[in-house]
């Protein structure tokens, strides 16, 4: 009876480790198809994930609409260029190519969204986006825009900058799942990059447009009204493109 008891306590724990990973767990604050969860990381940041579940993803260069109820997450993607404030790099909305001529070639990530299936993978500094691979992206009727690689294969991109500043993203999980993940308090890209690759399970991981260019909105799951995301949000009228998560 012991050794019944002993292994099935044995048995019970490594279930309880495997569905709630110790050290990795988050703590949803809503739980549905669009689930809103916290968690701490080792740095001691306090980062939100806002999951995309069976919801659909996007990219647009027109600013998402308030009003439009099936949109539940909206945030800056792109950098924006300061010299005529439209996407900075190469895009291609739903198939639809821009900036074919002036594809940025100092950050090597992007991200491709095509039907329910998301990739964040490295550009080579821009030079993936070959006329071939343009036309493919098009005849797909693809998705896809550049921006900084911040964990590749579970591995976190070392950053010399010291500055700090709330930081977002687009991960990736070791599951599939796609998040949304924001830090509470100003870190450094090497802290946000380490704190998801270290303890989470995240597999790729995009940045996302900050700084000044920060405000973003999520629907409240319960209350249905607009919560805005971001510290700084003097750059607002300014922004260029956006992503979203919306009602399938």
């Amino acid at each position: 009876m012991k050794k019944l008891l002993f292994f099935t306590g044995i048995l019970l724990l490594t279930c309880i480790t495997f569905f709630f990973p110790l050290g990795g767990s988050r703590n949803p604050l809503v739980k549905g198809n669009f689930e809103i969860a916290k968690k701490k990381g080792k740095s001691g940041t306090d980062y939100t994930y806002y999951k995309k579940g069976k919801n659909k993803i996007g990219f647009t260069t027109t600013r998402p609409d308030r009003k439009d109820s099936s949109i539940l997450i909206c945030i800056p993607a792109a950098f924006t260029r300061l010299t005529d404030f439209r996407v900075d790099g190469f895009y291609c909305e739903n198939g639809v190519a821009g900036n074919t001529d002036s594809i940025n070639h100092h950050i090597g990530g992007a991200m491709k969204i095509k039907g329910d299936s998301v990739w964040i993978f490295a550009t080579n500094k821009g030079k993936f986006f070959t006329k071939g691979m343009i036309d493919t992206l098009k005849n797909e009727k693809a998705t896809a825009f550049q921006q900084i690689q911040m964990i590749k294969n579970f591995v976190a991109e070392d950053s010399k900058s010291e500055k700090k500043f709330q930081s977002r993203g687009i991960a990736v999980m070791f599951d599939g799942e796609v998040c949304i993940v924001e830090s509470e308090q100003a870190i450094t890209l090497k802290t946000f990059a380490q704190d998801l690759a270290g303890e989470d399970n995240v597999k790729e991981l995009l940045y996302t447009d900050m700084g000044a260019w920060d405000e973003g909105w999520y629907r409240d799951p319960i209350t249905k009204k607009i919560r805005v995301m971001g510290k700084n949000l003097s750059q607002t009228s300014k922004q260029s493109n956006w992503v979203y998560i919306k009602k399938p």
